[in-house]
């Protein structure tokens, strides 16, 4: 009966115990429960503070260190004259680009040859025994190309001539004349060619066979663009700015 008797009390002093603790959200505060609390709050500090500043001090030093062996790279190649010789082949390279700049306007049209290019068309209708019904150039002067026609990197770099070209021949005496341009030394583009028969030939019916009289005449259409570079004069010059007033001047 003793021994019950105490067990009771003993048991009923740790029920007392355990509702003095605070309890939130259904659990009761022990000293254990509080101790993994704070364990876990600490963890979760630690990967604050090592995300927000441990981290981005590791990279910031990386970086430092890149910057410092490519410091010294440069240093040695300084040194050792690597740098000086890389300066040498790259001036070397950049004559050898000016040297054949000569040689790449000269593919290009000029002013001059314009002026000789209807009649350099004519030579070739006339030597191949065709006929020229219209040479109209669309603008007196050349114009400056601004629409990606040939590639956004000649944009307001080169100018354009461009002729409208009507032709009668037969098909060789057309194929020719188109061959004998493109065989001008000045740039020239031939596009949207157009052709169309306007004169069939005469089929006549002799003695059971059928004979053709005449050739086909082809009436033809294309535009000749006359390609010439850019002149240094056509590059707008920034305005001056204009002189300061006395007012200004007494400002400053």
């Amino acid at each position: 009966m003793t021994n019950s008797q105490e067990f009771k009390t003993i048991g009923g002093k740790e029920s007392q115990a355990e509702s003095d603790q605070p309890v939130i959200f259904g659990i009761t505060m022990t000293p254990t429960v509080l101790g993994i609390i704070l364990g876990l709050l600490g963890i979760g500090a630690f990967m604050y503070m090592l995300n927000t500043f441990v981290k981005p001090a590791i990279e910031s030093k990386k970086q430092l260190a890149a910057d410092r062996e490519q410091k010294e790279i440069q240093l040695q190649q300084l040194k050792s004259g690597e740098l000086e010789k890389q300066i040498q082949e790259l001036q070397a390279q950049l004559q050898r680009e000016q040297s054949l700049e000569p040689q790449v306007f000269s593919m290009f049209s000029d002013e001059k040859t314009l002026d000789t290019l209807l009649l350099d068309v004519n030579n070739f209708i006339q030597a191949n025994q065709a006929q020229l019904v219209t040479f109209q150039p669309e603008s007196p002067n050349a114009e400056l190309i601004t629409d990606g026609s040939l590639g956004s990197l000649v944009n307001e770099r080169l100018k354009r001539k461009r002729n409208t070209v009507v032709i009668i021949g037969t098909f060789e005496q057309t194929r020719a004349i188109v061959q004998d341009i493109e065989r001008l030394q000045p740039l020239l583009l031939i596009k949207n060619f157009e052709t169309r028969v306007t004169e069939p030939p005469t089929y006549l019916y002799q003695e059971g066979k059928i004979a053709i009289e005449g050739e086909t005449k082809l009436t033809s259409s294309f535009l000749i663009d006359a390609i010439l570079p850019r002149n240094p004069e056509d590059i707008p010059q920034p305005e001056p700015e204009a002189p300061a007033t006395e007012t200004e001047e007494k400002k400053k």
